[in-house]
């Protein structure tokens, strides 16, 4: 996964919390299954916008990431576009489908024989759980960008200061034109 946006990890909490309150979900419909519900959380579609674009293409969300063009001028892969733009990467899309990322099975702490993809609550941890390690990537990669400027300011400071020691140092231990 390429670095996620901030718009993501937000549209895949608010696909969670969707899902949570009981909106539509049907892993068989294009619009209302896991991608379907992270792509309406990120753009302003609806289940069946989504499902009619979907559909122009075949298979299911694997197989048309898989087809993904971004010069086609199809619907579907102008969708994609925006869901790569925002951090995912095709083999993410194939996850979502598929509910089978490693890391995220890993910290559900489920059995990847056990995952059900029609099974709402299932879908619900899997996406909190994403959000979650997305966050904390973030999070991480914020406090390294925090630490490498302190680290470059101190570096700027001791090479001025060091600078400045060997002027005034020089200074110092000049000669003194003698006065005869």
């Amino acid at each position: 996964m390429r670095e996620a946006s901030r718009k993501l990890i937000n549209a895949i909490k608010k696909a969670a919390k969707k899902l949570r309150s009981n909106s539509a979900y049907s892993w068989g419909h294009l619009g209302s299954c896991n991608c379907g519900h992270l792509v309406q959380s990120l753009t302003k579609l609806n289940k069946d916008e989504i499902h009619e674009a979907a559909i122009q293409s075949n298979g299911d969300w694997s197989e048309i990431s898989r087809k993904y063009c971004e010069t086609s001028g199809l619907k579907i892969d102008k969708i994609i576009s925006i869901m790569l733009d925002e951090g995912l990467n095709i083999e993410d899309i194939e996850y979502l489908e598929n509910l089978s990322d490693p890391r995220i099975i890993r910290r559900m702490k489920v059995d990847i024989k056990s995952i059900r993809r029609n099974d709402r609550l299932f879908v619900i941890n899997y996406l909190e759980v994403w959000a979650e390690i997305l966050e904390e990537k973030s999070v991480i990669k914020s406090q390294k960008n925090v630490l490498n400027d302190q680290l470059q300011s101190t570096d700027i400071y001791g090479k001025q200061e060091s600078e400045t020691d060997k002027e005034l140092n020089g200074l110092t231990t000049k000669p003194t034109p003698s006065a005869t």
